[in-house]
């Protein structure tokens, strides 16, 4: 487990560092810093509270609905493009300025406008946007699974 997220946090430091072409962007650190930290201080507490359910989430179960499936697919690429676009518009071309009390708003944010905003990029919105109505969907889409079998129960 501690191996995957170290890559997943290499993973993403190469979709904010090489679209930037710079290392010296604070925010791209600071976001590296911050998901490091959730990374681990969230693996250590599943690995005290329930090792089971930490084992269990680590793949996909048999029975996930294919629009699931879809929908986590098509929020992949959401997420890749919402680091890149942020990397090529606040590290290296800076067609955007995200003000300072902005950014840290974005701290206080929600999953969505956290990381453009923190890392300084409107343009970044768009595939968070994207995200968003992905899971809105997909929200949608488990509720009314849920209502199915509540009428059959």
């Amino acid at each position: 487990m501690a191996l995957r997220q170290a890559t997943w946090l290499a993973i993403l430091a190469a979709l904010l560092f090489l679209p930037a072409g710079r290392w010296n962007w604070p925010e791209a650190w600071a976001v590296l810093v911050a998901y490091g930290a959730f990374l681990v201080l969230s693996g250590v507490w599943w690995l005290w509270k329930d090792p089971a359910q930490l084992r269990e989430r680590d793949r996909v179960a048999a029975n996930v609905k294919t629009w699931d499936k879809v929908i986590v697919r098509a929020n992949w690429p959401c997420r890749v493009l919402t680091v890149v676009i942020a990397g090529l518009d606040a590290g290296r071309f800076r067609w955007s300025s995200v003000p300072l009390p902005v950014e840290a708003l974005g701290w206080f944010g929600q999953v969505v406008l956290c990381i453009p905003l923190v890392l300084g990029s409107w343009l970044a919105l768009l595939p968070g946007a994207a995200n968003t109505v992905l899971m809105v969907i997909r929200a949608r889409q488990a509720d009314k699974d849920l209502q199915e079998i509540n009428v059959v129960s």
